[in-house]
Parts: C-alpha cells; sequence; structure tokens
C-alpha cells in the first residue's frame, strides 16, 4: 500500500513536470497592442470653462462693494480675485475682503460695473 501511494505521487510530480516544460512561455508581457490611428485634418480645440462659483447676491454701489453667494462652490481665500460676468461677458472684478457668514463673503468691486445677480468665476 505504502509503495502504491508513493508510486501515485512520482506520476503526478512526473505529469505536472512535463506539461509545465512543454507550455510555451509567453513573450509578449509589456508590450502594448498596436495603435491604429487615422490622419485627419480636423482641429479640436478645447476649451475649460471656469466653473461658477457664485452670484452677486447684494451690493453697495456708494461704497464700492458686494455680497456674493458661494453655495455653488466653495468660498474663496480672503484678498482672492475673481471676474464678475454678466451674460457671459466680464463686466468687471472684485477683491474677496470678508468678512464671512456660511456661503456669503463680502468682496471689494476693484473695476466695472457690478449688478445683484452676476456670477462670480475665476478668471
Amino acid at each position: 500500500m505504502k509503495v502504491a501511494g508513493w508510486l501515485v505521487v512520482l506520476c503526478a510530480v512526473v505529469v505536472c513536470g512535463c506539461v509545465s516544460r512543454n507550455a510555451t512561455p509567453r513573450r509578449d508581457l509589456g508590450k502594448s497592442a498596436p495603435l491604429n490611428l487615422v490622419r485627419t485634418n480636423v482641429t479640436i480645440t478645447v476649451t475649460p470653462r471656469a466653473p461658477i462659483l457664485g452670484r452677486v447676491s447684494a451690493m453697495n454701489g456708494g461704497l464700492r462693494f458686494v455680497v456674493i453667494d458661494f453655495s455653488l462652490g466653495g468660498v474663496p481665500a480672503l484678498e482672492r480675485r475673481l471676474g464678475v460676468y454678466r451674460n457671459g461677458q466680464r463686466v468687471g472684478e472684485v477683491k474677496i475682503s470678508g468678512p464671512q457668514s456660511e456661503t456669503l463673503i463680502a468682496a471689494d468691486i476693484t473695476e466695472g460695473t457690478v449688478q445683484v445677480g452676476d456670477e462670480v468665476k475665476e478668471d
């Protein structure tokens, strides 16, 4: 019985050894497949749009400051300069000055004309 058990183990080792020697090794590891690219005369231009950071919710034209609601994005840091846009056109610039209350923050108007409802974005 002991001899038959060893004989089965020996046959299994020989069969496994023969199978692994006859297997073809993969030589294509690390190589990339060729790309079939077609050359065209089309030029694609991608222009990322600046995300809307906030909207002017109140203003004081005499003191040249606005209150901006940044509930659409994060509140920017103090002293940060941002562009003011109306109907897609840049109409001014503000500088974040504070104070801040949750998503509302005050900003000084540094150039242009600003109205309630204008969008405030990064330039």
